[in-house]
């Protein structure tokens, strides 16, 4: 069974790697910074740290969970879209 702690837990991990992504979206992986990232999501370092031990950690992850998304979208075979509309639908 999933706690409330585990899932405010796994909210506020979510909220950090959205929070990252649109950092890395702005400024690119040399000029984020986890302390703006930090007070950014509103939590301190430490937390931020308590979740992923570095910098590169969270850019991984980031990475992987968009990654499953896109295999997702890859998989996901509806009978009416052509490989061309899967393809379009991929790319967005």
């Amino acid at each position: 069974m999933i706690t409330l702690r585990d899932r405010r837990r796994q909210a506020l991990r979510e909220e950090i790697i959205n929070t990252a992504q649109q950092l890395l979206a702005a400024k690119g992986h040399a000029s984020m910074s986890m302390d703006e990232l930090a007070a950014l999501v509103g939590i301190s370092k430490p937390t931020l740290y308590a979740h992923f031990a570095t910098k590169d950690d969270l850019v991984v992850e980031a990475a992987i969970r968009d990654m499953q998304m896109m295999i997702t979208l890859i998989e996901k075979h509806e009978p009416s879209q052509t490989p061309m509309d899967r393809l379009r639908l991929i790319m967005r």
